[in-house]
């Protein structure tokens, strides 16, 4: 429960469940009036008006790497959080986590970077993120650029806090990723930027068999 293993060619991979969460309709379409919108999903067995999303993280085992992409959203929602629990029930020791890949800091994905003591969940890993991503969290002036659509899901400042919160603790442990590349045997990342400015994805390659890390799209 939580998780759910199968291979990639000589990887072991396995999609590890950090819990969902519940979005008010209206931030998710916001060309059409609540009453419509409303209205469309009476026909959905959907709970109080509100489209609950999965969230899922993804850890692959090359056996020479164990790789985490993404980190999950913490204490973001009440529902959230369970990544480093479930991690646990499949068998994997977060400690043993060499490489992290951060699609984006948007909270449901780097909102686990740390527990509630401040020390990241993954203590010997090395943190990989683009530099136009790190970048952008950290600057004053972007705020100012962050869109009317991130604000009607949750404020500015949450998106702001919790990337500079979570990822300001491991900056010593970053490596910035300025080019596509392979990064790992087998482990290749790639530049989608659009959801966010240095948005990117992971591809993970063995055996002639291929899987992609999206990250969101």
């Amino acid at each position: 429960e939580g998780s759910y293993a199968f291979e990639i060619g000589g990887f072991h991979c396995i999609a590890v469940s950090d819990g969902t969460y519940d979005y008010d309709p209206v931030s998710l379409f916001s060309t059409l009036e609540r009453n419509e919108i409303l209205e469309r999903l009476d026909t959905y067995p959907l709970m109080e008006g509100k489209i609950r999303s999965p969230y899922t993280f993804l850890y692959v085992d090359t056996g020479k790497n164990k790789v985490m992409a993404d980190m999950g959203a913490g204490d973001l929602g009440p529902n959230t959080g369970k990544l480093v629990e479930n991690l646990k029930r499949a068998g994997v020791d977060p400690q043993d986590v060499d490489t992290v890949i951060i699609t984006h800091a948007h909270p449901d994905h780097v909102g686990g970077t740390l527990d509630e003591n401040g020390d990241p969940h993954y203590p010997n890993a090395r943190y990989y993120i683009r530099k136009e991503e790190f970048d952008f969290w950290f600057d004053d002036k972007a705020y100012q650029q962050v869109t009317e659509h991130l604000s009607a899901i949750l404020s500015p400042e949450v998106f702001f806090k919790v990337a500079r919160g979570q990822l300001g603790p491991v900056r010593d442990r970053i490596e910035f990723v300025t080019e596509e590349k392979e990064i790992l045997p087998g482990v290749r990342i790639h530049d989608t930027p659009g959801h966010t400015p240095g948005h990117m994805a992971v591809s993970f390659s063995s055996g002639g068999e291929h899987l992609w890390f999206v990250g969101d799209a």
